[in-house]
């Protein structure tokens, strides 16, 4: 920014020290230009840049948001089974007592 700056003012005191005629107003609008295509091609590349980053974060994020749901969906699936698998033990002592008892079931 600070080097455009200073190009600029320098081609404003350079253009009102001498007399411009038209092929020096043509040369210096033609590196003016040259300077804004560069300018502008810079800025795009750097767009660019920035919107690959986002959607590599963003694919990252989203790979890293799957495997925590299967991760939650494995930890439900061990907390479901170790539930039935107290209730199975609780029934079956249960079956012994009644036994014990002389407890008719059905």
């Amino acid at each position: 920014m600070f080097i455009l700056a200073v190009v600029f003012i320098r081609f404003r005191i350079t253009t009102t020290l001498r007399q411009e005629t038209g092929k020096e107003r043509e040369k210096d609008d033609f590196i003016l230009k040259a300077q804004n295509r560069t300018a502008a091609l810079r800025y795009r590349e750097k767009k660019k840049l920035n919107e690959k980053k986002r959607l590599d974060e963003v694919a990252g994020l989203t790979r890293r948001n799957q495997e925590l749901k299967s991760k939650a969906r494995t930890f439900v699936l061990n907390i479901i089974l170790f539930k039935v698998q107290e209730v199975s033990n609780e029934i079956a002592i249960l079956k012994k007592l009644m036994v014990e008892l002389n407890i008719r079931f059905e």
